[in-house]
C-alpha cells in the first residue's frame, strides 16, 4: 500500500482551477439563456407541445444549484487523502470537472440562441456520461464519503436525464412547435405595429 497525502500541490491547484471555473459561469452565465424575447417565445412554443416541459424560470436556478453541487464535490474530493498511486485518477476527475463546465457553457447557445436540438442532446447525453464518470472515478481514487458524493452527483445525473428525454420530445414535435413559433412572431410584430400606431396618434 502506498503512502497518503492530503494536500499535494497539483491537487489545490487543479482545485482552485475548479472552483473559480464555476463561480465566472455563475457569476457571468447562470440563467442567461431563455432572457431575450426571441428565447421566451421559442420555450413558449415548445411549452405548448411538450407537456412535462418545466417553466423556463427554473432552468437559471437549476443549473446554478447543479454547478455549485459540482464544484462542492470537486473541492471536497481534492481535500480527500489518497493513495499516491491515484494520483492520476485525481487528475483525471478535475479534467472531467472542467470539462463538464465548458460543455454546459455551450449547451446554452447551442439550445436557446441556435436552437440545434439535435446537438444540444449530443451535449446533454456527454454531460450526463461526463457526471456518471465522476461518480464511478471517485471511489476508485480512494473517495470513502459515498453518501456525498452521491448525494451532490444523483440530482445532477436526475436533472441531465430530464433535460435529455426534452430534447427528445422537442425533437418529436418539432413541426408543431415551429408553426407555434411562426404564429407567436406574427403575433408580437402585430402588438409591435399597434404599439407604435397608437404612439404615432398620441403625437
Amino acid at each position: 500500500m502506498g503512502a497518503t497525502t492530503s494536500h499535494s500541490f497539483d491537487r489545490t491547484t487543479w482545485a482552485l482551477a475548479c472552483s473559480v471555473a464555476a463561480l465566472l459561469w455563475v457569476a457571468t452565465n447562470a440563467g442567461s439563456g431563455g432572457r431575450s424575447l426571441p428565447d421566451r417565445m421559442y420555450y413558449a412554443a415548445i411549452r405548448r407541445h411538450v407537456a412535462f416541459s418545466a417553466p423556463a424560470w427554473l432552468f437559471g436556478p437549476a443549473w446554478t444549484i447543479w454547478i455549485l453541487a459540482l464544484g462542492v464535490n470537486v473541492i471536497l474530493f481534492a481535500n480527500n487523502p489518497v493513495v499516491e498511486a491515484s494520483t492520476v485518477l485525481y487528475t483525471w476527475a478535475f479534467a472531467l470537472f472542467l470539462t463538464w463546465v465548458v460543455m454546459f457553457a455551450v449547451w446554452t447557445p447551442i439550445f436557446f440562441t441556435y436552437r440545434q436540438t439535435t446537438l444540444a442532446l449530443v451535449v446533454n447525453i456527454l454531460l450526463l456520461l461526463v457526471t456518471v464518470a465522476l461518480a464511478v472515478l471517485e471511489p476508485e481514487a480512494g473517495e470513502t464519503r459515498l453518501g456525498v458524493v452521491y448525494g451532490l452527483l444523483t440530482p445532477i445525473v436526475a436533472w441531465l436525464a430530464y433535460a435529455s428525454t426534452l430534447s427528445v420530445a422537442i425533437l418529436a414535435n418539432r413541426t408543431q412547435i415551429n408553426i407555434t413559433l411562426n404564429a407567436l412572431k406574427r403575433a408580437e410584430a402585430d402588438r409591435m405595429m399597434q404599439r407604435a400606431r397608437t404612439i404615432s396618434l398620441s403625437q
